[in-house]
């Protein structure tokens, strides 16, 4: 006997004052949490978490975030199959701004081998 293609379905609506949109004003402070451990440690190949669990939250705000950035020392290590290795060190947010890269995207137009294992790196 075939099956039917009924099915019992049931709604439970209850009246309930309308929900008011939360309102902020202009100068309301915005936070933002990000966690992780962005050391790079998998890429150097190093592996040890014994001392993660003890390290202590970075409170960045816009007074002393140029200070905790250049504490931090960001910093690629770009090693090209032609053997050509590329550091490129941030000292300021701006460092990570296109014009900023453009000395890095010069040198990889000059040198046409490094250019190619670039683009075969960055497209895979």
């Amino acid at each position: 006997m075939p099956k039917s293609s009924f099915a019992d379905v049931s709604i439970d609506v209850e009246p309930q004052a309308k929900r008011q949109r939360l309102t902020t004003e202009d100068d309301t402070p915005f936070r933002i949490l990000v966690l992780g451990d962005f050391s790079g440690r998998a890429n150097r190949g190093v592996f040890e978490l014994d001392g993660l669990a003890q390290q202590r939250p970075l409170l960045v705000d816009r007074d002393n975030f140029d200070g905790v950035f250049a504490r931090l020392a960001p910093a690629l290590q770009l090693s090209f199959p032609t053997g050509l290795q590329v550091d490129l060190a941030f000292s300021e947010l701006d460092d990570f701004l296109p014009d900023r890269r453009q000395r890095f995207v010069r040198f990889l137009v000059s040198n046409v081998s490094a250019a190619a294992a670039g683009i075969g790196l960055l497209w895979g």
